[in-house]
């Protein structure tokens, strides 16, 4: 399946679950991109544990859960530092923050898809 790029925001996604008509018409622009196109985005960074982070890198984990102490939103950008817990090995990817929910989280936790940036 050939991979898209979003005109407005430069993720590359599989057109499986993001937003299925929009793709389906060929227009590779993400609904949520056009809702928030000019609007400020934050770029957070974070630690992420070695096993976590390289089950990320490999595409087997696509999202994080996190306590919301920095504000996530749709549409920001975070950039993930890879730690092994003692200290951090200099690897880290950038990732556009997708479909963002607490529901059935922990007490201020959110969890949000992380969607690939195609210049990384």
């Amino acid at each position: 399946m050939k991979l898209r790029t979003c005109a407005i925001c430069g993720v590359v996604d599989i057109p499986r679950g993001i937003d299925w008509p929009h793709w389906l018409s060929g227009c590779p622009v993400h609904l949520s991109c056009v809702e928030n196109e000019g609007k400020e985005i934050k770029r957070h960074r974070a630690k992420c544990l070695t096993p976590y982070f390289r089950e990320i890198i490999s595409g087997n984990k696509t999202f994080e859960i996190r306590f919301n102490d920095r504000g996530y939103k749709e549409g920001d950008e975070i950039t993930l530092l890879e730690f092994t817990g003692i200290e951090l090995t200099g690897n880290e990817a950038t990732f556009k923050i997708g479909y963002l929910t607490n529901f059935e989280q922990k007490a201020g936790h959110v969890v949000f898809s992380l969607l690939r940036i195609s210049n990384e």
